[in-house]
């Protein structure tokens, strides 16, 4: 039986501080999906969204026209509405949606593999709560709601992956991948400007679905080894065996653009203490993880310097 692909969104939220800037991450319930990792708030869209979508359909056109395909990516602004309920869900942040509209921006697209049982196509969004006019200290203690998320944590993307190095933190790699990525861009404006970057280079880049085909190599003497992207990784057989018709449609209609040009390996010890991690990026085109052009990380070292861009 095919697994669904269940259309998702979630929301990198990003505070101002004096020499950084802060994340907020959301630990999730132990006895649900992905469970007692910490993520980005998001989760899975529903009628409600795109029915409030609809209601502010000329805002989000004249917003984030130049973001997506109306022909091919219909789903953009329901998915768009659905990363602010679940934030707000999540997190008892309220946000007033014009300028939620009028200033998040999509950042990434990641899809889950094939081989996974629970699917998610997930277009992740980047907004700064330090441009709106609430007290920048009214955002430091928020309200969990304690069913899907269990704590949070606003710290720097520096402090996340050093947490994660250390293996006190949990991340699954889309999330680990997009903080080393905001690590390295350094602050929330160069975040933005490389957005303009790359949506300048290929219009509709930021909404273009990544195929995140990895595997996972078993080895007596390593904790961890995940290759991205699988060698036996087929585009032609994915895309026959995809469910979606709307993302079976998009691979289809840019195939040119899908081939497997991001690699990395992730490898962690036993012990949790040895950590290395590798990127080859050899893209046709810009995209947000296009900044982690040959990132190599061993144990802590790289982490304490300054970011590339």
């Amino acid at each position: 039986m095919k697994n669904i692909c269940r259309q998702s969104a979630a929301m990198i939220l990003l505070r101002q501080t004096k020499d950084d800037f802060k994340v907020l991450l959301v630990k999730r319930n132990p006895n649900i999906s992905f469970a007692s990792s910490w993520a980005f708030p998001g989760g899975a869209a529903e009628k409600q969204d795109f029915e409030l979508a609809n209601q502010n359909s000329e805002l989000i056109d004249k917003c984030h026209s130049s973001f997506y395909n109306k022909l091919f990516t219909s789903w953009y602004p329901t998915s768009l509405i659905c990363a602010l309920r679940e934030t707000q869900e999540e997190t008892g942040i309220k946000l007033d949606i014009n300028h939620y509209i009028m200033n998040s921006q999509p950042i990434l697209r990641l899809i889950t593999p094939q081989h996974i049982q629970k699917r998610y196509d997930t277009q992740f969004y980047v907004y700064n709560l330090s441009s709106t006019e609430v007290e920048d200290s009214l955002w430091d203690e928020i309200k969990i709601d304690n069913t899907e998320c269990i704590d949070y944590l606003w710290e720097t993307p520096k402090y996340f992956i050093e947490k994660f190095l250390e293996g006190k933190m949990m991340l699954f790699p889309p999330i680990f991948l997009q903080l080393f990525a905001l690590r390295q861009l350094g602050s929330i404006n160069n975040v933005f400007e490389y957005i303009k970057m790359v949506n300048k280079e290929y219009q509709y880049n930021c909404t273009f679905p990544f195929l995140f085909q990895f595997k996972q190599i078993k080895d007596q003497n390593l904790l961890h080894i995940i290759q991205y992207p699988d060698e036996l990784f087929d585009r032609k057989s994915v895309i026959s065996n995809e469910t979606s018709i709307i993302l079976r449609t998009e691979l289809e209609r840019r195939i040119e653009y899908s081939k497997q040009a991001i690699k990395f390996r992730f490898i962690q010890q036993e012990d949790d203490k040895n950590f290395k991690f590798e990127s080859q990026i050899d893209l046709p085109y810009f995209s947000f993880l296009s900044c982690l052009q040959n990132l190599k990380i061993q144990n802590q070292r790289q982490i304490d310097q300054s970011p590339k861009l």
